[in-house]
């Protein structure tokens, strides 16, 4: 099995000299192993075409607990924000993640 580095993003805010709160890039929480899982034919079934031909699934190394407050990977170069957090056990999990290649 071939795993990638895997870094969980957290949203980065500023605050402003009126004290607003912008966003300001990304923190990186903490990195684990992440491999690419292929859809199965009863996912693609179950979710539908439109959602596995733009979503990817990955299975972390890491317990759910540390995702907490993490909306965002980045894996090979590519960001992805995740869409849904499948728990398998307690140090695996799966995500839906889908890729915004345009940003970093």
């Amino acid at each position: 099995m071939m795993y990638k580095k895997c870094l969980l993003l957290t949203p980065k805010e500023t605050e402003d000299e009126l004290g607003n709160v912008t966003p300001d890039g990304w923190d990186v929480k903490a990195t684990c192993p992440a491999r690419f899982s292929p859809w199965t034919a009863e996912e693609i079934s179950l979710y539908g075409s439109d959602v596995t031909r733009n979503t990817s699934k990955y299975a972390l190394l890491i317990p759910r607990k540390v995702l907490r407050g993490v909306d965002s990977v980045l894996i090979d170069g590519v960001k992805y924000s995740i869409e849904t957090i499948l728990e398998l056990s307690e140090r695996w999990v799966v995500i839906h993640a889908r890729a915004h290649r345009n940003e970093n």
